[in-house]
């Protein structure tokens, strides 16, 4: 996956979850005629949704600024991937077992691409 289209993938999962968060908490509509209770209430509301929108435009704006290439070239981007095959509990059956048998054949091209996205690195071990 190239790296712009897994950022603006990212990008549009945000933006769908901020409206989808905005559409949850949508209040009932409030009567034409506010008693002052009533329109304290609808302003409160108002006020906390306000904050609440500053927020996933926080969270939003610190996504785009991950740079995705990042961790492409962490090896342990990969390593997690190809552990999971280690620490698999054995009897499996059904729907494991099936998993079990198809995703080992991914080994080599997840090995690939770990090689082709982590070449020139230098490691921070030493």
């Amino acid at each position: 996956m190239a790296v712009g289209s897994a950022t603006t993938k990212v990008k549009h999962c945000i933006g769908i979850l901020a409206c989808v968060a905005l559409l949850a908490a949508r209040p009932a509509l409030p009567a034409p005629s506010y008693p002052p209770q009533g329109q304290r209430t609808y302003d409160d509301f108002l006020r906390a949704m306000a904050d609440r929108l500053a927020r996933l435009d926080e969270l939003r704006s610190r996504l785009d600024d991950m740079d995705v290439a990042d961790w492409l070239r962490d090896p342990g981007f990969y390593v997690d991937q190809l552990r999971r095959f280690a620490f698999t509990a054995l009897p499996a059956s059904g729907a494991e077992h099936d998993r079990l048998q198809q995703e080992p054949a991914a080994v080599p091209a997840i090995v690939a691409a770990a090689r082709r996205a982590t070449t020139g690195t230098r490691s921070t071990r030493s």
